[in-house]
């Protein structure tokens, strides 16, 4: 008889894994090789805190929290065993801030800061529209802010939303400010 090829087992999935504090994670782990269904398990380090693993599907699913981890995940079916390393990273809920006075004088130099939590890859105004005579500009010397400023030219309460998106998964923020010139 031919002398038996041991059989082997191998998880398929992508390693490493990125998400954002608190938005729901879902993942179903996959394997190639295996004779029979596959049981799931951590053999070592930890999930980020809030996810789960099912051992029989391989879903690994919840609300994570914001971090770094890695764990070895073993795949098993009767016959054969295997494990992978897996990183998640976990961004925390980008957030943004308006700093300033909401009351603005006609023809007078006016500033507002806009503060996300994180490195902003872009600003913009997503809603409503800003006093004429003021501008959004993206800070230069600091990555996670924005200025609304310049001299209002004309009277009026004006309402809008500034919008962020950061580096990370990406994630987008709001926050809705008003100027009253």
């Amino acid at each position: 008889p031919p002398p038996q090829v041991p059989q082997a087992i191998a998880a398929t999935t992508q390693p490493n894994r990125q998400g954002g504090e608190p938005a729901p994670f879902s993942m179903v782990l996959a394997a190639q090789g295996n004779a029979t269904p596959v049981t799931w398990s951590s053999l070592g380090g930890q999930l980020p805190a809030g996810l789960t693993l099912d051992a029989a599907s391989g879903t690994i699913s919840g609300s994570p929290k914001a971090g770094q981890t890695a764990v070895s995940i073993q795949a098993a079916d009767a016959k054969a065993t295997s494990a992978k390393q897996f990183v998640f990273t976990v961004f925390s809920k980008l957030t943004l801030t308006a700093n300033g006075s909401a009351s603005a004088h006609l023809n007078a130099p006016y500033s507002l800061i806009v503060i996300g939590s994180s490195p902003i890859a872009s600003f913009s105004v997503s809603a409503g529209q800003l006093p004429p005579g003021l501008a959004l500009t993206t800070n230069r010397f600091d990555p996670g802010a924005a200025t609304i400023s310049g001299m209002p030219t004309q009277l009026g309460t004006y309402s809008f939303t500034v919008q962020a998106q950061d580096y990370t998964v990406p994630q987008t923020a709001t926050t809705n400010v008003t100027i009253v010139v």
